[in-house]
Parts: C-alpha cells; sequence; structure tokens
C-alpha cells in the first residue's frame, strides 16, 4: 500500500526545485563568478583611466536644474571611483567626455558583493559628461559589482554594470582591476 504524500514533504520539494530554477543571471555571483558572458574589457588605450578609493569619505548628491552632481567627501564609509576622461580629438570642439563610476561600502569590509537593492545602498552611480544633453549621476540601474581587499593600499574590483540614462541610452561597463588608494 503506498503511502501518502505529507504536505511537510510536498512544500520542501516544492521550495527545493524553485529555489533551483529561480535564478537571475543579471544579479548575485552569476553576474561575474558563474556568468560565461562576463568578459571584462581591456583598459582604453585612448584617455586617461583612474582607479582608485577613498577610506574615510562618502558619497555626497545635490540635486542643480534637474542634474545630479555627486562628490567624495569626509565621512566613514570606503569609498570607489572609475574615472575615464578622453579627448578624442585634440582639435576639435566639445567632443571630450568623462565616464565616472562611484559607490561605497562599509569601512573595515575587506570583500562585498553588491547587486539589487544592494547597488541602491552602495549609492552606485554613473557620471556622464560631455556637450551632450544627458549629463549628471544615474543610478546603477543592474548587475553587480564585487570586491576583494588585497592589502591596505589595493582593491580588486570585477564590474559587471548597466545604468540608465534619461530612458534614452545604456551605459554598461565589464572591469576587473585592482583600485588604488588615494
Amino acid at each position: 500500500m503506498k503511502k501518502p504524500i505529507r504536505i511537510t514533504h510536498f512544500l520542501f520539494l516544492l521550495i527545493l526545485v524553485c529555489s533551483a530554477s529561480c535564478k537571475d543571471d543579471h544579479t548575485g555571483e552569476n553576474c561575474i563568478d558563474n556568468n560565461p558572458g562576463f568578459n571584462p574589457e581591456p583598459v582604453p588605450e585612448m584617455g586617461s583611466l583612474s582607479l582608485t578609493f577613498y577610506n574615510n569619505s562618502k558619497i555626497t548628491t545635490r540635486q542643480q536644474d534637474g542634474i545630479t552632481y555627486a562628490e567624495i567627501t569626509s565621512g566613514d564609509m570606503t569609498v570607489f571611483q572609475y574615472y575615464y576622461t578622453v579627448d578624442p580629438e585634440p582639435m576639435a570642439i566639445d567632443d571630450e567626455y568623462e565616464h565616472v563610476i562611484l559607490f561605497e561600502v562599509s569601512a573595515g569590509t575587506d570583500e562585498f558583493l553588491l547587486s539589487g537593492n544592494d547597488l541602491d545602498r552602495a549609492n552606485a552611480m554613473f557620471g556622464n559628461f560631455c556637450f551632450c544633453s544627458a549629463v549628471g549621476y544615474f543610478p546603477i540601474t543592474s548587475g553587480c559589482v564585487k570586491g576583494q581587499k588585497m592589502n591596505e593600499d589595493e582593491w580588486q574590483i570585477d564590474i559587471n554594470i548597466l545604468a540608465e540614462i534619461e530612458n534614452q541610452h545604456y551605459f554598461s561597463k565589464m572591469l576587473s582591476e585592482l583600485f588604488l588608494k588615494r
């Protein structure tokens, strides 16, 4: 005679099946470690790239004329900054641009993985500055950022992010580099 399946066994199986099949390839560790599509871009040959972190800092934002501005100020966090600037044609006027990625983590952290709501809590944002209509800082809307402290002066940072710029354009970045203490 067959034994009936108990409701607790059924619920356990249902939760197990759902947790195994309900994974998002754009968040969590799948965004970098288990993502075959994570292919970090090489450091650009043109322009200037700075990858730095600031201890005892925080990100402060302000609004002016509908544009969000951000700056790194004194605080109790560790702030990471990707800063890329380029002037593609030195003789041309108004063709230069800057891209900035900013985010912060709690001081004293030795490793982290930011995804989903963590990106918002980390004030993760992308800055676009150019002679164009979409300037300022915009929230990073999806992806993940992973960090491992190598020593007091270096962090290994992996970035796989997407930011939406005024419902018009998207900025994406895949990066795996050392960030140096400022």
